[in-house]
């Protein structure tokens, strides 16, 4: 997961000095604020998934309900009150999606071969 949050920081950079091409704050703020908002929202939801292995299940739906109000709340407050771009906001947003489909699925590999590598198969060649 540590190779996600570093790629997502990374292509997020990129993308935010892309965005200084517009010369619009609403642009440029709004796919930084993106950007922050998936990578808070991947940290909650593997923080609720490690709760939910951990058996904490009661807590959960509640992580679930306040995260889900306090990211409707923080868009309303970056587009209706401070007029951020919401295209440049859903922009940032996806970075996290893309990052997890080009590179996600080789770090989670690696992971598994590792894991793999940690136990001895037997062979039948006698």
């Amino acid at each position: 997961m540590e190779e996600i949050y570093k790629r997502s920081f990374l292509f997020g950079f990129i993308l935010v000095m892309g965005s200084l091409y517009f010369r619009s704050w609403s642009i440029s703020l709004g796919v930084f604020a993106g950007i922050i908002l998936a990578i808070v929202n991947l940290w909650l939801i593997q923080r609720a998934v490690g709760g939910l292995l951990a058996g904490e299940r009661a807590s959960i739906g509640w992580l679930y309900v306040f995260k889900l109000t306090a990211l409707l709340a923080l868009l309303f407050v970056l587009i209706g009150v401070l007029g951020l771009d919401a295209i440049a906001l859903v922009t940032g947003f996806s970075v996290l999606f893309l990052v997890i489909s080009t590179g996600g699925a080789k770090a989670m590999g690696q992971d598994d071969q590792d894991a793999a590598d940690g136990i001895e198969v037997e062979s039948d060649n006698g």
